[in-house]
Parts: C-alpha cells; sequence; structure tokens
C-alpha cells in the first residue's frame, strides 16, 4: 500500500537520519510523519511511525521514555489488527532490553514477536527476529543455540541480495564466533562485513565491526591492531553521537593499551567509558570497566569482587568466573566452580589458567599426581584452541603469553623422572612449538589471492628502484628516478594481502590432533652414532633432553636463559671486530683470537660439556632454543678444540620436523643450479660459481643478469641441488622480507612459500641468510625456514656477514667433496680446512646446516 507522499517524504528522511547517528533530528522527523499520518486520518499509520522512534529513545539513552512509547504502540497497534507492526514494535522494546543487559526479558519480546511472524508467513521478518534471538542467547552464554539462528538470518537476507542485512548478521556472528573461542573465525566473518559496509558508506556499522575485530583480536594478542581498530572506530563516533558504542572503544583502547605496558593511559581510557555508562546506567559494561581496572598494576580485588557480584546477579556466568579468578580467591572450591563456568562458557584461557592454578593447590597439598593430571588438561585445553588458528601471525600472538603452560608440565614431568615421564617431556616440548613450519613442509598452505600477486610484482619493481637509488654511477638516470609508490607502503599492502588471504583459506584446524613426537619412532631414525640434542626451558632456566638410538636422558639445568642471552649478545659482538677491521685490529690478531674464544668456551662449558657423556658417537643433531639459535655451536670451544673437531653437527627446527624429513624419500632428481649475482665487496662470486662447477659436471650455470627470478622459478624444482650466491639481507623489523638478491629483483623469504622444491641441497652463499627472528614457539623467520617449507632436506647457510675470500674458499672445499660425503660431514671438513688459513670464527665457522644428514 503507497503511502501518502507527505508522510512517506518524512519517514524516509527520519530514517536516513538514524542510519546517519543523529538520533536526535531523527525523533523530530518521526513525530512530523505521525502528525501528518494522523491529520490524514490513517491511525494505523500514524501508530507505526512510532516504531522507528522508540529505537532512537533508546540510542540517545531516553530509556524511560522508549520503554513507555513500546508499551503504548504495541497496544495501539494490536488494538488496530496490525499484528505484525506490533510485532516490530515488541522487536524494537526487546533491543531496549539487550541494551540494559536484561537478557531474558529482551529475549521474551524477541520469541513473542517470532510467534507472530510465523503465523504471518513473514520470512523476512523471522530473519531480524532470528539475528535479536541469537545476541541476546549469546549474552546469556547459550552460544550453541544462537550460532545456527545468526546463519538462518544470513542466508535469508543474501537470498534476496540484501547485503547490508547480511553483512550486520555477519558482524553478529564475528561476535559469535570471538565469544566461542574461535578468534580467527570472527576476524574472517568480520572483515567480510567490514569490506560490505565500507562499499555502501555505513560508517556506523563498519566502525561498531571495528570494535567487535578489536576484541578478537585482544585475544589473539594482536595489541597494536586493536588500538589502531579503537581508533579508527573512535574517529568514526566523534561524527556519530553514539554514546555506547564510544564507551565500548574506550574501554577497548584501554585492554590494549595495557597490554601493551601502558597502565596510566589504559586507566585513563577506562575513566571515560565508566563515566559515560553511569550515564547510561549500563550495570554489565561497568562492571566489566572494574574488572579492566582490577587486572591493572596495582589493582584492587575489591573491584574484581564488584565486579563478579554484578556479572552474577545478570547470570552471566563466564564473566563471572573471569572476575572470581582474577579477585585472588584460588582456594580449590572456588577454582574447580571457575573451572567449570569457563568450561560451560567457551573460555578457554581462562580454563587454562584454572587448571594451572588448581595444580598448584594440589602440588602444595602434597598430591603431585593430581597436580600433573590438571596441568595435562591445561595442556590438552589450550591445545584444542590454538589448532583454530592457523594464520601464521595470528598463530604466533596467540602462543606469546601461553607457553608457560607447556613448561608447567614438563617441569611436573622432570621432578617425577621416570623413563615414561622423559619421553612425555618430549612429547611436550614438541607441543609447544607453533609447528607452522611443519605444516608449510606437509604441504598445507594457502592459495594466493590475485590482489597479492599485484601488489608483489608493484614490489618487485619497487625493489629494483630502490636499489638502482644506490647505484655506483652518477650517470645512472635510474638513480633520481622517484618511486610512484613508498616502499614501505607497499610492504605493508601485500603483507596485509596475504594475511586476507589466509584468514579467508586457513581458518580451519592447524595439524589438529598433533600429539607431539613418538620417541620409539625417532630412536629407529637415528643411527647408531647419531644423538639428538633438544634444548628446552622451564622457570628460565635453560634444558636438554639427549636421544639416542637406544637411550633418552635428561639435564635438567645447563644455564640460566638470562646468562646465554648475554653470552650470545658478547659473542656477536666478537665476531663483529674482524669485519669492521682497522689498521689498529690487524696489528692485533691474536687479541682478536682471544676475544671471541673467551665467549665460545663459557658457552661450550654451559651447553655441550655437561652433556658429552651422554652422546655416544660423533654425529650430533641440536634443537635450539631461546638464546641459542643463531648460535655457532660447532665452533664452541673445548679447551683450544672446537666443538667440530668432537662432532659433526648440524641443527634442525624441531624433533617432528627431524622425523619428518627423515621419513621422506629422498629426491629422484638429478642435475645443479648455479646462480651467481656479483656486486661490490662480492666481487669473487664469480670465481666461487666457476670453482664450484668443476665439482658438478652438467650443472646449470647462470650469472650476471642471467640469474634471475624467473629462471630459479623455472629451473629450481627440477634440480637435486641449488646453489646462490649473490648480497642477501636479513629484516629483523619483519623477517619474512628478508631476500636474497637475483639478476631481476629480491627474492623474499616470503615468496618462497609457493615456490615447490624437492631438493636434497640448498646452499645460500651470502651473508646472514641462517639469520631469523625466533617468534613464540620457536617458530624461525627468515630464509632457511623458507627454503625447508619449500621442501628442501638441507639448507646451507651463514649465520653472519662472512668474508667474501673465506666464503670462497669454504664453498670450494665445500662441493669438492660432496661427491664422497654428506652435506654435513663435507661442510664440517672444509670447516676444519679452512680454519687453517683462517683461525678466527668470523671466518670459518659462519656457515651452518640446518636439515638432517
Amino acid at each position: 500500500m503507497s503511502l501518502p507522499p507527505a508522510v512517506e517524504g518524512a519517514l524516509r528522511e527520519a530514517r536516513t537520519l538514524r542510519q546517519e547517528g543523529r538520533h536526535a533530528d531523527a525523533l523530530l522527523a518521526f513525530d512530523e510523519a505521525a502528525r501528518l499520518a494522523s491529520t490524514a486520518g490513517d491511525a494505523v499509520l500514524s501508530a507505526k511511525t512510532q516504531i522507528g522512534k522508540i529505537d532512537s529513545l533508546g540510542m540517545l539513552g531516553r530509556y524511560d521514555e522508549a520503554f513507555s512509547l513500546g508499551e503504548t504502540t504495541i497496544a495501539a497497534l494490536e488494538a488496530l489488527g496490525a499484528d505484525a507492526d506490533a510485532a516490530r514494535a515488541r522487536c524494537n522494546v526487546g533491543n531496549l532490553y539487550w541494551r540494559c543487559d536484561r537478557y531474558d526479558e529482551a529475549l521474551l519480546r524477541y520469541e513473542s514477536a517470532t510467534r507472530t511472524f510465523e503465523a504471518l508467513g513473514d520470512t523476512l521478518a523471522l530473519a531480524l527476529t532470528a539475528t535479536n534471538r541469537a545476541n541476546a542467547l549469546a549474552e546469556l552464554g547459550r552460544i550453541d543455540e544462537a550460532l545456527p539462528l545468526h546463519e538462518q538470518a544470513r542466508d535469508a537476507y543474501a537470498a534476496r541480495a540484501m547485503d547490508v542485512e547480511a553483512a550486520e548478521v555477519e558482524t553478529n556472528l564475528g561476535y559469535l564466533h570471538h565469544a566461542s573461542g574461535r578468534p580467527v573465525a570472527a576476524l574472517a566473518a568480520l572483515a567480510r562485513a567490514r569490506r560490505t559496509f565500507q562499499a555502501k558508506g555505513r560508517l556506523h556499522e563498519d566502525a561498531r565491526a571495528a570494535l567487535d575485530a578489536a576484541e578478537a583480536s585482544l585475544a589473539l594478542n594482536l595489541w597494536p591492531e586493536a588500538l589502531a581498530l579503537t581508533q579508527s572506530a573512535l574517529e568514526s563516533f566523534a561524527r556519530l553521537p553514539l554514546p555506547d558504542d564510544e564507551a565500548h572503544a574506550h574501554a577497548l583502547r584501554a585492554a590494549a593499551l595495557a597490554a601493551q605496558g601502558q597502565p596510566d593511559e589504559a586507566r585513563a581510557a577506562l575513566s571515560l567509558a565508566e563515566k559515560i555508562y553511569k550515564r547510561r546506567h549500563n550495570g554489565v559494561r561497568l562492571a566489566r570497566v572494574r574488572l579492566m581496572r582490577a587486572s591493572l598494576p596495582g589493582g584492587s580485588p575489591e573491584d574484581a569482587r564488584a565486579a563478579a557480584h554484578a556479572f552474577a546477579r545478570r547470570k552471566l556466568a563466564g564473566w563471572a568466573a573471569e572476575a572470581r579468578f582474577l579477585q585472588g580467591d584460588h582456594s580449590l572450591r572456588s577454582l574447580q566452580a571457575i573451572r567449570r563456568a569457563a568450561q560451560k562458557n567457551h573460555r578457554g584461557w581462562l580454563e587454562c589458567r584454572a587448571l594451572r592454578a588448581l595444580a598448584r593447590v594440589h602440588a602444595d597439598t602434597g598430591h603431585p599426581r593430581r597436580a600433573l593430571s590438571c596441568l595435562r588438561e591445561a595442556v590438552q585445553v589450550l591445545e584444542a584452541a590454538r589448532t583454530q588458528i592457523a594464520p601464521e601471525e595470528l598463530h604466533l600472538a596467540y602462543l606469546s603469553d601461553k607457553l608457560e603452560i607447556y613448561e608447567a608440565l614438563i617441569d611436573a614431568l622432570l621432578t617425577r623422572g621416570g623413563k615414561s615421564d622423559l619421553a612425555e617431556v618430549l612429547s611436550v616440548i614438541e607441543r609447544a612449538k607453533s609447528r607452522l613450519l611443519l605444516e608449510r613442509v606437509l604441504g598445507q598452505q594457502a592459495p594466493l589471492a590475485p590482489e597479492a600477486e599485484a601488489l608483489r610484482a608493484q614490489l618487485s619493481r619497487a625493489y629494483r628502484e630502490e636499489h638502482a637509488l644506490e647505484s655506483a654511477d652518477p650517470d645512472d638516470p635510474r638513480r633520481f628516478r622517484p618511486q610512484a609508490r613508498p616502499l614501505a607502503t607497499l610492504e605493508r599492502a601485500w603483507d596485509d594481502a596475504l594475511k586476507a588471504a589466509e584468514l579467508q583459506h586457513r581458518d580451519g584446524t592447524l595439524l589438529a590432533g598433533f600429539s607431539g613426537v613418538d620417541l620409539r619412532e625417532l630412536q629407529a631414525a637415528l643411527s647408531t652414532d647419531e644423538s639428538l640434542v633438544v634444548y628446552f626451558s622451564t622457570q628460565e632456566k635453560l634444558g636438554a633432553l639427549v636421544i639416542s638410538a637406544r637411550k633418552i636422558s635428561a639435564v635438567r639445568e645447563l644455564a640460566s636463559l638470562e646468562m646465554l642471552r648475554h653470552a650470545a649478545r658478547r659473542l656477536r659482538y666478537q665476531l663483529q671486530k674482524p669485519e669492521r677491521e682497522t689498521p689498529l685490529t690487524r696489528l692485533l690478531p691474536a687479541t682478536l683470537q682471544a676475544g671471541a674464544d673467551s665467549v665460545l668456551r663459557e658457552l661450550y662449558d654451559s651447553l655441550l660439556r655437561p652433556l658429552e657423556s651422554l652422546l655416544p658417537g660423533e654425529k650430533l643433531t641440536a634443537v635450539p632454543h631461546g638464546p641459542l639459535h643463531g648460535l655457532p655451536l660447532h665452533a664452541l670451544l673445548d679447551g683450544s678444540c672446537p666443538a667440530l673437531e668432537r662432532w659433526e653437527i648440524l641443527t634442525v627446527p624441531s624433533a617432528a620436523l627431524y622425523l619428518t624429513l627423515k621419513n621422506r624419500p629422498a629426491s629422484l632428481k638429478t642435475g645443479a643450479l648455479l646462480l651467481g649475482v656479483p656486486a661490490p665487496g662480492i666481487e669473487r662470486i664469480a670465481s666461487e660459481i666457476e670453482a664450484i662447477a668443476k665439482g658438478l659436471p652438467g650443472a646449470r650455470v647462470e650469472t650476471g643478469q642471467r640469474a634471475s627470478g624467473a629462471v630459479l622459478s623455472a629451473l629450481a624444482p627440477t634440480l637435486r641441488t641449488l646453489h646462490i650466491a649473490t648480497h642477501a639481507r636479513f629484516r629483523d623489523d619483519n623477517p619474512l622480507f628478508s631476500g636474497l638478491k637475483l639478476a631481476d629483483g629480491w627474492l623474499l623469504a616470503r615468496d618462497l612459500y609457493t615456490l615447490k622444491l624437492d631438493a636434497e641441497l640448498v646452499t645460500l652463499s651470502a651473508c646472514q641468510t641462517a639469520q631469523a627472528s625466533v617468534a613464540p614457539g620457536e617458530e624461525l623467520l627468515g630464509l632457511t625456514r623458507g627454503f625447508l617449507a619449500a621442501g628442501t632436506r638441507r639448507v646451507a647457510a651463514s649465520l653472519w656477514p662472512a668474508d667474501d675470500e673465506a666464503t670462497t674458499e669454504l664453498m670450494t672445499h665445500f662441493y669438492a667433496l660432496l661427491p664422497t660425503m654428506t652435506p654435513a660431514a663435507a661442510l664440517r671438513q672444509a670447516q676444519r680446512t679452512l680454519r687453517q688459513h683462517f683461525p678466527h670464527p668470523y671466518h670459518w665457522a659462519a656457515f651452518t646446516l640446518a636439515g638432517i644428514r
């Protein structure tokens, strides 16, 4: 039925104003529509105009007026026989109750409206009530009931091409995923919703979705991202008078600030939120502010206690459990109740913490078996949560504050100390690792989106431009060519595109069911003269498991992590001295040698001497941990004798990866590709490539302008051996942007994820190619990781900027020995030979082998 033009115009204006968040102006427009409808003698239309007014009054915090108008409007419409409109008004009243945290009363209104719409067969209206019911159920902790209602509503809107409405429901689904412990699925849903809102110019909806994304980001420890999202939302709310949302943004901003060590700024943001919530009489949100304040340094347990009471009164059991845990009542009965509430309300991290606290109680009261059981359960809960977080950056961030759960279980098992306990320790150590590299080696990867491919091409051009500007030729016109787009902006855009692809394609399970490494299977893979040393830490102390074909042993405390960090820093300093050679240092070679040797002896005494009696043969494979990553274990000194004189040493990121590589069939491919890109400072590359080629008959040799990424991509997957001699750079700010300079641009670590290799050996004859950033879960981010992920079994790479002359000599010896030796044995012998001519470890010890023998 068509409306009188004047009424239709007034209603259109009112709805537009409401969508823009101008609710005070919208009220005036709704009143004008009602007056015009009444003048026209249409009582039903006059009553219907008040439905939208109910919502705007609530948005302005005028709840008493809104409730009164709602009940009056419902009664008037029912008296006039306008049942569908009365049901819509009832939904709006339900929304008021929802905003006031009266979720049971909201649910009653939504269910009443649902019955009316079902009787009328109004499918679109049923979609609206479905999402409203789901929101109320979610707040009451009935998430399993809420999820299918949201999906029903979304599908109904999508079927009618109602994109904005479908995106609004997608936002609700995002929140629901977050509330049920699936933050990655939440971010994926919210990203889809925000793309729609932005395309449609829906500023308000986009800002609210940004807040939900901020909350999911906080659950993943993505604090800078959460802070940026809340700041963006606050800028939107400055233009839209939406106090509830503004207060929520301040509260989330406080959480992000607190997590980044800014408690004073967090308290200021909480005060802003608190003022708004007090004016709005929003008891639940006020309780959440008190809970956050209690969690800050110096926070009062009284705040946590008051929050717990407020949540309990409103039957919000999950939030009440969070508050009770923070309150500090960690008695056995209290912790058991908190654990049950956390389990029921999908709060996995709270359940982990409660189980950890229960383990302490049991240990303190003389029940070690119960303590061990609680710790095992805590690890199981954490594993179930983390396997749902597949995208790399999100997974690593999520792990950053949770590894103590694994360490506590390791510590308890070592205290008990049985043989089966040591086997379990190995399994727990492996479960504590991030496993992202293992996943990539097993071939589980997200497809690269077309927009990411296009950005990568732009990035390649920008890198070439950047290095053209570094040209030594003053007449090179490229030196002064301006870049069309700043390099950092392009890198950020490409990074964001890759993350978006992972969110959409890798939000399933990550190595679900992974239970660590089976000791017997690992021992069967070891030769009789080989040992696997798995380093680990508990309570800031480094320990080691030593595994041979017949035995497993543990050394619980080798050294403090702080001492090892200090020693590693001193060693890096000593290894930089020969690189910065001066006339004075050339006159004092013995002094340089003595400085490095002192640290190398100290590290040997900490890391290898306590293990000597446990190592049956001369083959040693090490799984480094923490500050050990990047240390040249083969150069550590037993007196004046380096470790490589006693053992053939290589490293591998994890025991699980070692076993995976050992079980993989050897490559049937033949042939080699040698790529060399000479440049200032590495002029010997051409002679290096020439010398290596003599020992590799039939090798494909490409140097200078022919040593391109295109050649690498085309040929490397078909060959057994790959040698790349060029400039390299390690990007500590973003390790996956570390790269190798080829003739037509830079090969980045992240590019290697899409390169499919079946190589037995890749040698990266360039500076710092073995350097990596150590992310949570001992995940190494750098070039070596990239080549292992691409399918290589062994990677020879440098730990520091190696001397050009020494590198050429080392590589010549290395490849000459390969026909009769394994790569590990050949590298060891080549380094022994080189040490006779270059005694300082800076020259002979830079290269290490990662993978298997």
